[in-house]
């Protein structure tokens, strides 16, 4: 695949009319109602070798020589106009006005729609859908060519009676004489009749405001139960917030904001998992289920855009595990460590200095990664895919580099994400275990024990590095600081995974500091001797507390 393939595929997935590439200068992504520029900057090497990736022999030499010079370029099965300003800085412009192809009308396929994201809009706007499944619907459809509609039915987001209706609300709003573009059409256009009957325009959520208020209070987790006082999660601490819903409150506001065709398997199984968001919040993770005192819900917040090391304040020496060319990367620790967020400051990474196509399988999707070098596609359990198993079965029929898993939850899962890692792939998965030797047991001990010796030999083979986090209040107590055990796994070490010998890798972590190897104690005295955190806090972290503190005085 091009370079210029990736931004191709952005430009179809969010209907942009064309693309500007520029040197040492943000990507824009022109539209109708107006130009939005991406996060990626592109370098001028970087444009230079995209283009002469592409252009024809004559229009390399116009290059060469100073001159403006156009040719098309072939996507998807259609061609695309690409005209270029070389110079001190290089100016690519790419027209969305593609020329017919295969897959344009003359052959039978898809017309572009009118106004290709108004329908999603309206949907949005219904509260049908949210706006990360209209972003997932518009993907679908670049790859699909079918009409917007039809996509959102097929992938369960609304029903047919309900695509009915929204047809009708935009037939009703394209009728209309144009107004300006600051207009909301929804709310501008949409008689009473073509109005949907059980989501209408309602004032926003009661949650909203308070998970609005949570965010500016400096909370990461936001629990609701009934008939109780709003929780918040403030660097570990659990504290009261000022609201208070009742039972029947409580759980009208979270069935309201969970996606229809998860509110039946509510009422089935008990809980649900979903992405929630609000524009000019964020994103949340959300977890709805049933108590005994009627329904509750948190609410994880999730940054808008992905974290990197140094903003987590990672040790850069993470950064060598995203070079390998496949092997496995497991990033481990208790639940609410953090695991998640550095697993995406590892894949963005990948996305900012490799070409690659990146797969991740997620559940649910949190840090929405757009693609820059690489090309990246999300898949969410249960919504894309029916499990972590059989998304990495089909993975390998995907043409995947890089591999990232959202948790090995099963002895399936495990399995695959190993034979994924020999066949060729970089995986990156997260695993709730405490340290490196416990992970590596957990692994083995997932098998039967006739299965362990060959598992043994697999691990030591295709394991790359175990990242081993815990994440602890400061000592100003004013945030949280990250304490890591890191284990590069040389071939030493494999051969302690191969001969059951996992048991002397605590010395190897000990004795290894100068080859990047770090025990968690260690980790922890650095950071009680840099006033990070306090010694009690480290103790009560340490596999060794009572030696610890001893040596922490």
């Amino acid at each position: 695949m091009a370079r210029i393939d990736v931004y191709l595929s952005n430009l179809v997935r969010l209907g942009a009319s064309g693309v500007v590439l520029e040197s040492d200068a943000q990507v824009l992504f022109k539209f109708a109602a107006g130009d939005r520029k991406a996060n990626q900057t592109i370098a001028h090497r970087d444009l230079q070798a995209l283009v002469e990736e592409i252009a024809p022999p004559d229009a390399q030499a116009a290059l060469f020589a100073g001159r403006d010079t156009a040719f098309d370029h072939a996507y998807s099965g259609a061609k695309y106009r690409i005209a270029i300003t070389p110079g001190a800085s290089w100016t690519v412009s790419i027209s969305a006005r593609p020329e017919r192809g295969p897959a344009g009308p003359e052959s039978g396929g898809p017309a572009p729609p009118q106004e290709p994201q108004l329908l999603g809009r309206l949907a949005v706007h219904y509260k049908l859908i949210t706006m990360d499944q209209l972003e997932e619907a518009i993907r679908e459809q670049g790859r699909r060519g079918k009409p917007l509609g039809t996509i959102l039915v097929e992938l369960g987001l609304v029903s047919q009676q309900q695509l009915d209706k929204l047809l009708a609300a935009q037939q009703q709003y394209l009728d209309q004489p144009r107004r300006p573009r600051a207009a909301t059409p929804a709310a501008t256009y949409t008689p009473a009749a073509t109005r949907l009957v059980t989501h209408t325009a309602t004032p926003p959520s009661p949650l909203d405001t308070i998970l609005a208020r949570a965010i500016h209070a400096g909370a990461s987790d936001v629990l609701v139960h009934p008939d109780a006082l709003v929780k918040l999660r403030v660097h570990a601490s659990l504290l009261d917030a000022a609201d208070r819903l009742t039972a029947a409150q409580t759980e009208q506001a979270l069935r309201a904001i969970a996606p229809p065709d998860l509110v039946a398997v509510l009422d089935k199984d008990g809980e649900i998992d979903f992405t929630y968001a609000i524009p000019d919040v964020g994103r949340f993770r959300t977890s709805i289920y049933r108590q005994h005192r009627g329904v509750s819900g948190v609410f994880h917040f999730v940054p808008p855009s992905p974290p990197t090391l140094e903003s987590l304040g990672l040790p850069q020496d993470l950064a060598k595990v995203t070079t390998f060319p496949q092997g496995m990367v497991l990033v481990t620790g208790p639940a609410g460590c953090g695991k998640t967020s550095t697993l995406a400051a590892l894949v963005n990474l990948i996305n900012e200095e490799r070409h690659d196509h990146i797969l991740t399988i997620e559940d649910p999707v949190e840090y929405i990664h757009p693609s820059k070098r690489c090309l990246v596609n999300q898949r969410q359990v249960r919504r894309h895919t029916e499990s972590f198993a059989r998304a990495l079965r089909a993975a390998l029929r995907e043409d995947p580099d890089v591999i990232c898993i959202g948790e090995l939850r099963d002895l399936e899962t495990i399995s695959l994400a190993m034979s994924a890692a020999e066949t060729g792939h970089l995986v990156l998965a997260t695993l709730h275990t405490n340290n490196a030797i416990r992970t590596i047991n957990r692994i083995v001990g997932a098998f039967p024990s006739q299965q362990q010796g060959q598992i043994r030999t697999m691990l030591a083979e295709s394991l790359r590095a175990v990242i081993s986090q815990r994440l602890l209040p400061s000592a100003s107590s004013n945030g949280m600081v990250a304490a890591l055990e890191i284990l590069h796994v040389n071939p030493a070490i494999g051969n302690l995974i191969r001969d059951q010998k996992t048991f002397q890798i605590a010395s190897v972590l000990t004795t290894g500091r100068t080859r990047g190897q770090k025990a968690l104690d260690h980790s922890l005295m650095e950071l009680v001797q840099a006033g990070a955190i306090t010694a009690e806090v480290a103790a009560q972290n340490s596999d060794n507390p009572a030696a610890f503190v001893k040596g922490a005085k």
